[in-house]
């Protein structure tokens, strides 16, 4: 079987207190990557701001495709959040024409290819149930985003995305920090502003920090 595109998908923000989660999909043919070989495309982790949205504006007019799937805090706050990733996954894959038939790459949010598919096999939707997705031939790896460009290309969409989402934040709640729970300003934010529909409250960083200030 050939593989005409290459599809990687990664997420961002998962261990913020502040913010919604963002899930992107990246659709590319295998030579984008000899195009943008100038281009800087790893883990976004390791990119400053500057680079990440050089990299958005210079490639995205070239992606066959992109997804973003956004995951609020307060919809995080309901549900767990390995079955909201799985399924956010789901919907990115299902919003492509035949996916199946392509090179798909996804960060795994476990250690073991095994214990994503499990989940991935429960939220299947119907219309996706009697297919052979071909899922033996899928890369399903922890730090896919470090091994392979079109996963690291995904994990710098959804920070994009998730940047975005803190450019808005910060023109109502300027002293929001970072939205990392180790980030001082941030732990200050949550404690002046506890009921901030922003804040992931199911965290348990998030009620640490609120437990610091009782004690």
């Amino acid at each position: 079987m050939s593989f005409t595109m290459k599809i990687g998908i990664d997420d961002t923000t998962r261990c913020n207190v502040i913010g919604s989660l963002f899930i992107a999909m990246v659709v590319v043919k295998p030579d984008f990557f000899r195009r943008f070989s100038y281009l800087p495309i790893k883990d976004s982790k390791l990119l400053s701001r500057k680079q990440r949205d050089m990299i958005v504006q210079r490639t995205s007019a070239y992606l066959d495709y992109l997804h973003i799937h956004k995951i609020e805090p307060k919809t995080i706050d309901k549900e767990n959040l390995n079955d909201l990733e799985v399924k956010g996954m789901i919907e990115c894959l299902n919003s492509y024409k035949e996916f199946w038939k392509h090179k798909i790459y996804i960060d795994n949010i476990y250690l073991k290819k095994e214990a994503f598919l499990n989940r991935f096999n429960k939220f299947i939707p119907h219309n996706l149930k009697n297919i052979d997705l071909r899922t033996d031939k899928w890369i399903i790896i922890n730090r896919c985003d470090e091994k392979y460009k079109v996963c690291s290309l995904a994990s710098i969409y959804a920070k994009h995305y998730s940047d975005l989402e803190y450019d808005d934040l910060r023109r109502v709640y300027p002293d929001i920090g970072s939205g990392v729970p180790n980030d001082n300003k941030t732990r200050k934010f949550i404690l002046n502003n506890p009921d901030c529909i922003h804040i992931r409250k199911s965290w348990k960083t998030y009620k640490n920090i609120i437990k610091s200030e009782v004690q």
